[in-house]
């Protein structure tokens, strides 16, 4: 997949290095993790919200980990 975006648009060095590296965690579409969802809560309580998001941005979509 990441191929096909590189070879659609023309990415900056950083922005590929960024991509290649969320890429190498295979974290995207995975099930619910209880550490994501402790780190989402103790946000919110920190910044005073009632909700914080862990949000992952590929070369397609933004796609959200916790909340």
């Amino acid at each position: 997949m990441l191929n096909a975006i590189m070879n659609d648009v023309t990415l900056s060095e950083k922005e590929r290095a960024r991509l290649l590296s969320l890429n190498s965690y295979d974290i995207l579409d995975t099930p619910p993790e209880e550490v994501f969802d402790e780190f989402a809560r103790l946000a919110a309580s920190i910044v005073g919200t009632p909700v914080a998001l862990v949000s992952l941005v590929d070369g397609n979509r933004q796609w959200f980990k916790a909340m």
